[in-house]
């Protein structure tokens, strides 16, 4: 026997254990959806399954440098809008719940957890922190059904 057959033949039987199996599930292998509520493991899973349902449509959208729409009636209907907000029908998820939603978007596209975020994060939430009782009362409730979508702008002097 050759020395090389020699040294491969004393690493094979090393080399015996199985391999873990691949993932396409990271936050599932991880086992994350201990440190949420069920409900937000719920939600999760659901966001999940719509960004699977709708991957395949996003391409002539990305191709096109066109924002992905129909995504956001696909999303309304899971009820995950208004993130963190606990009345006027949102969901009332914590930091990692509202961490949990936007990964299983953002795994899949951009442009569309960018316009959900944009919505939640920067317009709804701080609707609901820094609005009148009036103006909450007003918006939020077509906000968080995503019947009316917030946006930010930003501009130089």
């Amino acid at each position: 026997m050759n020395i090389l057959n020699q040294l491969n033949n004393q690493f094979a039987s090393q080399n015996t254990k199985s391999k873990a199996k691949p993932t396409l599930d990271v936050w599932d292998s991880l086992g994350n959806d201990r440190f949420l509520r069920p409900f937000a493991v719920e939600k999760r899973k659901a966001t999940n399954r719509v960004m699977d349902e709708i991957y395949d449509d996003l391409t002539p959208y990305i191709n096109r440098c066109e924002m992905p729409w129909f995504a956001f009636e696909k999303l309304k209907k899971i009820r995950i809008s208004g993130f963190m907000i606990k009345d006027f029908g949102g969901p009332g998820f914590n930091n990692l719940e509202q961490g949990a939603i936007i990964y299983e978007m953002a795994k899949r596209d951009a442009s569309i957890t960018s316009g959900v975020c944009a919505h939640n994060i920067i317009g709804t939430a701080v609707l609901n922190e820094l609005g009148s009782e009036e103006q909450r009362k007003r918006f939020l409730p077509e906000t968080i059904n995503m019947d009316k979508m917030v946006c930010f702008g930003l501009t130089e002097p």
